[in-house]
């Protein structure tokens, strides 16, 4: 791997340009959806991108990942999730589609804020297992 030493304030640059690199496949990812009917092309490429950037996101958010204030840090994330599920559901209220607020279903952005709920609690209760198993 790359070796990359942290700036002055802390921070490795390349991961913020992974990252910054991801959020622009996502957004080219969500805009072939729109068109994927009419060019085969963009089904395509939306397939490729969506194989490998969520993936890649988790790999980034583990690599910063400390067992520290581990319930916070979920209980915060849950939060996160939840207040995003409300503004999406009182948004589509709003626009006037009809909407069933679901507590147990997702098929929006908060699911990510979940799942890292569940890889912080998973990763402090497998803190002690050796990392080369995991």
């Amino acid at each position: 791997m790359i070796e990359q030493k942290p700036a002055e304030n802390g921070r490795i640059y390349l991961f913020d340009n992974v990252r910054f690199l991801l959020i622009c496949l996502v957004v080219v990812g969500h805009c072939c959806v729109l068109y994927m009917e009419q060019y085969a092309v963009l089904s395509e490429l939306q397939l490729f991108i969506y194989s490998f950037h969520m993936p890649v996101f988790m790999f980034v958010a583990g690599a910063f990942h400390k067992n520290e204030r581990v319930v916070p840090k979920a209980v915060a994330y849950i939060n996160i999730g939840f207040l995003l599920k409300m503004v999406f559901f009182l948004g589509n209220v709003l626009i006037g589609e009809e909407e069933t607020f679901r507590v147990f279903h997702e098929d929006n952005v908060p699911w990510f804020m979940f799942v890292l709920a569940g890889f912080t609690v998973t990763s402090y209760v497998l803190r002690d297992i050796d990392r080369r198993f995991g």
